[in-house]
């Protein structure tokens, strides 16, 4: 992956992790001040002052999982199930150690359970993050006024940094109109809707022949 591409990509996610900010994903701060060194955005003219102007705000509405009730019961119920699935792991690991060891047959339930683990794993990551998500838009709802001023501010932010992405594809030889993010929102200027996510809620968009 040349300089180039992987400061692209580090764009293309800044976006996307500032835009999940204002539909109440809020992944974690660092995560974000680390793709605005990786893509260099700080030393560009009209970002130089990013990362000071975002911190206070993402981390504020960082924290709001934690102070509503109904989120906090799933984020326990998330560290819960982690635990386990870390012992399941271990027991099945070491059971397979010890069959190798003794040079025992697999046994086929065993076999079946190394199948169904990753799989298994992955949807209750998934149905627990997603309940965190509607208990937090619960809230909000609720509460429109909080973090009203902290979204308009995300949204111009995004908005500046898709203009100053089309414009380095264009740089670069590669067409605006055929590259593809995802959103959250789409109340942006200068993009297309391509399709809704079938299993998220974000859209994969494209850019307009001008933004």
């Amino acid at each position: 992956m040349s300089q180039t591409t992987e400061k692209l990509d580090a764009i293309k996610e800044l976006i996307a992790l500032l835009d999940g900010y204002r539909a109440n994903t809020f992944t974690d701060p660092e995560a974000i001040r680390k793709l605005i060194t990786t893509s260099q955005i700080n030393k560009k003219k009209g970002f130089t002052n990013l990362w000071k102007e975002l911190q206070p705000i993402l981390i504020k509405m960082a924290k709001l999982p934690r102070q509503v009730p109904e989120a906090v019961k799933w984020k326990k119920i998330e560290v819960l199930t982690t635990i386990f699935v870390i012992f399941y792991v271990f027991s099945i690991l070491t059971a397979s150690v010890i069959l190798k060891v003794w040079k025992i047959p697999y046994p086929l339930i065993l076999q079946l359970f190394v199948l169904i683990t990753p799989p298994s794993i992955a949807f209750l990551r998934l149905l627990t993050i997603r309940k965190i998500e509607t208990e937090i838009d619960r809230f909000l709802e609720r509460n429109p006024q909080k973090f009203q001023r902290a979204k308009f501010k995300l949204k111009n932010v995004v908005q500046k940094l898709m203009i100053y992405l089309y414009y380095q594809l264009d740089h670069v030889g590669e067409d605006p109109t055929k590259y593809k993010f995802d959103l959250y929102c789409t109340d942006y200027k200068g993009i297309k809707i391509l399709r809704k996510n079938r299993w998220r809620k974000t859209y994969i968009v494209t850019f307009t022949n001008s933004i």
